[in-house]
């Protein structure tokens, strides 16, 4: 699993962060040795549809929201009322799943 995580990391390296093939393999193995000394020997369950998947800009709104300013964050990013509540129970959702699992 180590040893895919490390492809996995060269490969967005390579393709997202336009680093050198040989640079993005160093780094990949850097990232998954530092996952071995951080969490090794430790049982690990991924779900799928994981909390990152959600867009940071959701985030962004989730920290913002403080329940009385509902019409300021929909003007400030352009979104209905309901898709505000979408976004907060979309967020809420994947809090308690990381609660869970973590």
């Amino acid at each position: 699993m180590l040893l895919d995580l490390a492809d996995q990391a060269a490969e967005i390296l390579r393709d997202v962060g336009n680093l050198a093939p040989e640079t993005a393999s160093e780094l990949g193995m850097t990232i998954a040795k530092r996952m071995a000394e951080q969490w090794g020997g430790r049982q690990f369950y991924f779900p799928k549809g994981v909390w990152f998947d959600l867009d940071q800009r959701d985030w962004q709104i989730y920290s913002e929201y403080d329940g009385t300013n509902r019409q300021e964050i929909c003007r400030r990013y352009s979104i209905s009322p309901s898709r505000l509540y979408q976004i907060l129970h979309a967020v809420r959702r994947q809090l308690r799943g990381r609660r869970k699992t973590g």
